[in-house]
């Protein structure tokens, strides 16, 4: 059974990101530093100087988790995903598709250690204060 959320009093801001910016560790920051409750990553705009994806190297629950690291630069086709805090810290899941030259993608759960190339304008809905 689905479980739903209510996002009652909901605000929209964009971050934006510079140069060579660790995108986890720039996020986690802003999250830390805000109100925030939760927030939800629209999509974002800009372009990535590389991208680490993870992605399930096995079917087995819970599956083991591989690592891919490409260097760009790459423009963002899409990138989604949310901030919460849990009882374990913050919790950054992060979903992206990118293209180099227009005509590769790559994609899948965005990891530590991917960075901006040029600039990153990230568009959020976010529970809390601003």
């Amino acid at each position: 059974m689905a479980e739903l959320k209510e996002f009652d009093g909901m605000k929209h801001c964009m971050a934006v990101l510079g140069p060579g910016t660790d995108i986890y560790g720039e996020l986690r920051a802003l999250f830390e530093k805000s109100g925030w409750e939760e927030a939800i990553i629209v999509n974002a705009i800009g372009s990535f100087a590389k991208g680490v994806v993870r992605y399930p190297k096995t079917r087995e629950l819970p599956p083991e988790i591989a690592t891919v690291e490409y260097e760009g630069p790459f423009e963002i086709a899409s990138m989604v995903g949310t901030i919460r805090k849990e009882a374990k810290g913050i919790n950054l899941h992060l979903h992206a598709s990118f293209a180099d030259k227009g005509d590769h993608f790559f994609g899948g759960a965005l990891g530590e250690g991917s960075t901006v190339y040029k600039m990153l304008e990230v568009f959020l809905l976010v529970k809390g204060s601003v």
